[in-house]
């Protein structure tokens, strides 16, 4: 039976802040009819860890831990339900499960279109720069300068990097 202000979680064994999924909770809620026939323990498959941060907002959402002091970050643990509660509920909450489905999925993809940019644009950033092991046996560092300004000639550039007006001349050197 429900007491007022009293919430029930179920929390990893080993104390970490992981904490069962609201769906995955309101599916054994829908089986078992409350709070009080809820088994005492969980085992289950990890099907996806959403990584939260307390917050005020956070707190209305998840009312059973806002117990969790601000800016703590937890774990929501989406559990297999499957072995856990009957084809009859796992019906009933099929649509929202395959919305966290579809929506994991997205972001996988997300995830790797923007890993391969990176490494697009990490290839593009390198691309003409001698690899770590050719620093000492590859062009000099006057070539590779030459090389990164364009079409700026290798004299052009000695006399850009010896001007007075962008550098100062060395310290017992003539005017």
């Amino acid at each position: 039976e429900a007491v007022e202000g009293v919430f029930f979680f179920y929390q990893g064994a080993d104390g970490q802040r992981v904490f069962l999924h609201p769906l995955s909770m309101r599916c054994l809620l829908e089986e078992h009819g409350d709070y009080g026939k809820l088994p005492r323990e969980l085992k289950g498959r990890v099907v996806d860890l959403e990584h939260c941060v307390q917050s005020e907002e956070v707190r209305k959402r998840h009312r059973p831990l806002e117990h969790l002091p601000l800016s703590c970050e937890f774990l929501l643990a989406e559990v297999d339900m499957s072995p856990l509660v009957s084809k009859e509920v796992l019906k009933v909450f099929a649509p929202k499960f395959k919305e966290r489905s579809d929506a994991r999925r997205k972001q996988e993809r997300r995830d790797a279109q923007a890993r391969a940019r990176a490494e697009r644009e990490e290839e593009r950033r390198n691309k003409g720069a001698p690899p770590p092991e050719d620093l000492f046996s590859g062009p000099s560092l006057l070539q590779s300068m030459t090389a990164a300004q364009g079409d700026m000639d290798e004299d052009a550039l000695v006399r850009l990097l010896t001007s007075e007006t962008l550098s100062p001349p060395l310290s017992g050197a003539p005017p």
